[in-house]
């Protein structure tokens, strides 16, 4: 399991009478402490086990009514016959006058952790909603009870600095402020991070798959679902599902699966990255050798209509030399990013491809041709450019670290990480299926590694944390630096800057914290929260 939606409990601690949001399951189980004054909120647990013992309503249907009360729940002049024939949205409604004579489904709607559940029912009267119907719609809808809280207790990463004794303020979907802690009112709604870091979260423009789904195999709804909570358990709150060579089919239906996501509200897909089949054989890598092939006049159709679509960012990968003169400019000047990858490009090759509308290179150092002497190759026309942007592996096998800080050094803030993910990242199923082939993860140092029968890296075994940490503890970067790379960088790359990649007032509420070890903890997509322990 990549990680759980936040399924909170407002309470208030009897000790210091702070108001904050706690996860049931640990209230449940006796863990939780009190964020401000760190007592024990083992009263608070053991009067909310005393209250669910007296009743016999299942737990959904138990905490359904917790949620929509409130306090109010374990008030003793709640009978208990009252509370267990509630059964209507309407009765419960009639219940609720009682302490708030103002209680209506409008106030329910804007006020409770239900909003989008009973907004689902507003064309019918209250009395005609059954609360079992809206537990349900909550499971699916899993938003968070409140609009508007304050993050409080982690060292900032805004982007640019570090920020101490500060919070932030999300509102809705976006990131209203920074503030310093002493300018918190005493009624705001504070989650406590705890210590470790909060920074944007990451964007990953390279993942293969997740959590046991590898997308060009499996491209269905579902499988995006699970390739996306995968990633966010590594810090990713936002990616371009990535296509390998197949058949034209394939990168069709894939491309549709894509564009349902995005209409269906996935809002951590920001588009396609489609790598391959118009490859040089001889840098085909783990790419299937019966599927490389040279782009013809329909391929050139189809990837223009594709970006038709406003919100949906198409990055190519291609070998830049097997195309027609002209080509790269067509498609870059219909919105497409065009890198190189998978290249024997020469140096010549490569500044003629720039000129075109060129703007990146997939994965450098890897499948394209090398520097020597005489030969810059398509590496040393990456390395000298300092327009383009570059992709670079960093999960101890793909890259020697002397050859990462090379390239950073070369091109300042244009050198992104990317995971290159496969299935098994996030999942406990350390193999899978590439083409006709079983591929398992072998554990080496200092990440796991996938390997061909041919004996070829076969993408990687890490998610963006893991890049993180290696990029600051193995490759030598500030830690700023290595979160830049991970956030800002392709943010800007996608042309996203303005709303994704930092902690900004009015950017989307898309966040990491992570423990001081890079432990992943809570991820934010839009105000949306999901723990992972």
């Amino acid at each position: 399991m990549a990680g759980q939606y936040f399924d909170p409990l407002t309470v208030a601690c009897p000790f210091c009478k702070t108001k904050a949001a706690y996860p049931l399951k640990e209230l449940e189980n006796y863990q939780s402490v009190c964020f401000q004054c760190k007592k024990s909120l083992a009263q608070v647990s053991r009067q909310m086990e005393q209250t669910k013992q007296k009743h016999s309503a299942e737990l959904s249907n138990f905490w359904l009514k917790v949620e929509l009360f409130d306090d109010y729940i374990l008030d003793e002049s709640l009978t208990d016959e009252e509370f267990d024939n509630l059964q209507t949205l309407g009765e419960l409604i009639d219940l609720l006058k009682r302490f708030d004579p103002t209680a209506s489904i409008e106030s329910l709607s804007h006020h409770s952790r239900f909003s989008a559940a009973i907004k689902t029912f507003y064309s019918q009267p209250a009395d005609s909603i059954r609360l079992d119907d809206l537990a349900i719609l909550q499971t699916q809808t899993k938003k968070l009870p409140f609009n508007q809280f304050a993050l409080v207790g982690a060292r900032i990463f805004t982007g640019e600095e570090f920020l101490e004794n500060h919070s932030v303020i999300i509102n809705n979907d976006n990131i209203e402020s920074i503030i310093p802690d002493n300018q918190l009112t005493a009624e705001a709604l504070k989650i406590y991070l705890n210590g470790g870091i909060l920074a944007p979260g990451f964007i990953d423009l390279q993942v293969n798959g997740g959590g046991g789904k590898f997308f060009t195999h499996d491209n269905s709804l579902s499988a995006i679902k699970t390739l996306l909570e995968a990633h966010r358990s590594k810090g990713t709150t936002s990616l371009l599902p990535t296509l390998i060579s197949e058949k034209a089919v394939t990168h069709q239906q894939a491309a549709n699966s894509v564009l349902t996501a995005v209409a269906a509200g996935y809002k951590s897909v920001l588009g396609l990255h489609i790598e391959g089949p118009f490859f040089a054989k001889t840098k085909r890598g783990a790419h299937a050798e019966k599927f490389i092939r040279k782009m013809e006049s329909t391929d050139i159709d189809w990837l223009k209509n594709l970006t038709r679509n406003q919100e949906l960012t198409i990055l190519l990968t291609l070998a830049p030399e097997i195309l027609q003169p002209g080509v790269i400019r067509e498609l870059s000047q219909q919105g497409l990013l065009v890198f190189a990858g998978h290249t024997d490009a020469t140096y010549e090759q490569i500044q003629i491809a720039i000129e075109e509308g060129l703007c990146g290179f997939t994965h450098l150092y890897n499948a394209m041709r090398n520097t020597t002497a005489r030969d810059p190759g398509v590496v040393g026309a990456a390395l000298e450019n300092k327009t383009t942007w570059c992709g670079i592996i960093i999960d101890g096998h793909h890259v020697h670290s002397a050859s990462a800080r090379i390239a950073y050094a070369a091109k300042p803030e244009k050198v992104f990480l990317v995971s290159d993910a496969m299935a098994t990242v996030g999942s406990t199923e350390k193999s899978f299926q590439l083409y006709d082939e079983k591929i398992n993860e072998s554990q080496t140092e200092p990440t796991a590694c996938l390997i061909n029968q041919e004996g070829k890296l076969a993408g990687s075994a890490i998610g963006l944390i893991d890049a993180v940490k290696l990029n600051t503890q193995w490759v030598g970067v500030d830690l700023a630096e290595s979160l830049r790379m991970a956030s800002l960088y392709p943010a800007r790359c996608l042309k996203l800057d303005h709303q994704l990649g930092k902690i900004q007032s009015g950017y989307r509420a898309d966040l990491v914290h992570f423990t001081d070890d890079f432990q992943v903890t809570s991820t934010w997509v839009a105000g949306d929260w999901m723990l992972h322990k």
